[in-house]
């Protein structure tokens, strides 16, 4: 039998060479040139979008993918109302007048939540109560906002709803039916 030559091993410069690190734990902490900040994570004051929470896809009930798809174009219709109030009344007041039937459709869907049919609701009314006249710009501001928080809050309470309906009435939205607009709602 034959002997096979023994290779000698350094243990230690073995070791040295293949030594297991673990890997670091991710910290906030940056350093560079003798300077340390702090860096904030991507989420912090960043909003999450609803859609980003629940794609559409992924949404079972079709009242819910119809009030988001419906909000989208009734702010476009707002929006584009705001920019044009201060030098075209008419245009912005059709962009206006284009919204109603949205929010029609809207109306149907608000098993969706209490606070999104109580804004959906109190918006149908106020518009059929101008009987044709133009709302201000401040209203289309306003509309234009409340729809884009329900949007982003699709399942807005009633109470936080109730918010918004206070903020209709003092900017000069009758949001009751006519019959009712002179009785003295507990709400306010």
């Amino acid at each position: 039998m034959s002997a096979t030559p023994v290779i000698p091993i350094d243990r230690d410069r073995l070791q040295d060479s293949y030594r297991v690190v673990p890997p670091e734990p991710p910290t906030n902490i940056e350093s560079g040139a003798s300077t340390w900040t702090r860096k904030q994570p991507e989420s912090v004051g960043r909003k999450i979008l609803w859609e980003e929470l629940y794609p559409v896809d992924e949404v079972a009930d079709p009242k819910v993918i119809a009030a988001q798809r419906l909000l989208a174009e009734a702010i476009k219709a707002f929006e584009s109302a705001f920019k044009e109030a201060d030098e075209d009344v008419v245009a912005a007041d059709d962009y206006v007048q284009s919204a109603q039937p949205l929010l029609a459709e809207l109306f149907a869907c608000r098993s969706v939540g209490e606070g999104f049919a109580a804004i959906i609701n109190a918006l149908s009314i106020s518009l059929v109560n101008q009987h044709g006249e133009p709302i201000s710009k401040k209203q289309i501001g306003l509309i234009a906002r409340s729809l884009r928080e329900l949007k982003s809050q699709l399942f807005l309470s009633y109470d936080s709803g109730l918010r918004l309906l206070r903020e209709f009435k003092k900017s000069g939205l009758r949001i009751y039916p006519e019959v009712l607009q002179n009785l003295d709602l507990q709400h306010e």
